[in-house]
């Protein structure tokens, strides 16, 4: 379940896949037709990412597929929400997607997004980076500056995107550490003043 970008990048590496694009439930789907659901033989893993055709029918066979244990769950990210350019519009993120697998699988994925650390390790271990001379920038208080928190890094929130500067200025006034953890080091209006500050 995923875009064509993910799968692009996985079938760039060999992988195998099936399950991207349109998959919509046909209008006289009725209960019993789920038993009739054609499953793809040799699965190894269910990867979930953000999958704008999400339907009935997906979420069928990927907590299918991962009844077996030896399945692997992967899930890209779990955002509540994207950015939206209007007040009015909550646009969800891929942690509406994710969550009805793991509620019709009964598993918890691997989750290889922000704020998991999985991709930082593998920076760390394979380049050597030095956590304390890195800055990791983003525009969600919970998934970019709490990553930045965990792996001991300085943070920027750029206010271009989910969170807002009133959101981290209470969590900076809260008594409670969890929000404490979310408040950044800087903050900028947009990427276009970092890019001035790199060239100044």
């Amino acid at each position: 379940m995923g875009s064509p970008a993910l799968e692009s990048s996985l079938t760039a590496v060999g992988l195998n896949c099936v399950g991207t694009g349109p998959d919509p439930v046909p209008e006289d789907f009725s209960q019993d037709n789920w038993r009739a659901v054609s499953l793809e033989k040799d699965v190894k893993a269910v990867v979930v990412g953000f999958d704008k055709h999400i339907s009935f029918l997906k979420l069928i066979r990927a907590s299918s597929y991962l009844k077996d244990p030896n399945v692997h769950f992967i899930a890209t990210n779990t955002d509540q929400s994207f950015p939206s350019s209007s007040s009015d519009i909550i646009i969800p993120g891929t942690g509406c997607i994710v969550g009805p697998v793991v509620m019709g699988s009964g598993r918890k994925p691997v989750i290889i997004g922000k704020p998991e650390t999985l991709m930082i390790d593998y920076l760390k271990k394979e380049y050597n980076v030095d956590m304390s001379r890195s800055v990791f920038i983003g525009d969600r208080l919970d998934t970019d500056i709490w990553l930045a928190k965990k792996c001991q890094m300085k943070s920027v929130l750029v206010l271009t995107g989910v969170s807002t500067l009133a959101e981290a200025e209470k969590h900076s006034r809260s008594t409670v550490a969890a929000d404490r953890d979310l408040v950044p080091t800087f903050y900028l209006d947009g990427m276009n003043v970092f890019n001035n500050l790199i060239r100044s």
